[in-house]
């Protein structure tokens, strides 16, 4: 079953292209990573310090590979000194949708 995952970074004022910047590094990764069917950075102008990843992944085995990898270690190293609050995690199963992966 395909897990998704919501994660929210909420920068302190001004530090938001740093946490883009960070995430667009592990998007690198996370490109060669098999089971990594979507990796969305998201970003919204009425809140410009929050940035918003959608990932979808083949399975829960695909995603905590992904969340115990080493990309995923530096992320949050790399954000880690730039976030007004700690990261929010959100897991789920897609329910019903169309364009996705198959």
């Amino acid at each position: 079953m395909k897990v998704a995952q919501f994660a929210r970074f909420t920068a302190k004022p001004g530090q938001a292209d740093k946490v883009v910047a960070a995430l667009e590094e592990a998007s690198i990764a996370a490109r060669s990573e098999e089971g990594t069917l979507v990796y969305a950075i998201h970003v919204f102008p009425d809140t410009p310090d929050v940035v918003w990843m959608y990932e979808l992944y083949t399975d829960a085995a695909a995603q905590q590979a992904h969340s115990s990898s080493a990309a995923t270690d530096r992320l949050k190293a790399a954000v880690k000194d730039v976030l007004a609050e700690p990261l929010t995690v959100s897991k789920g199963n897609p329910h019903s949708a169309f364009g996705l992966p198959e």
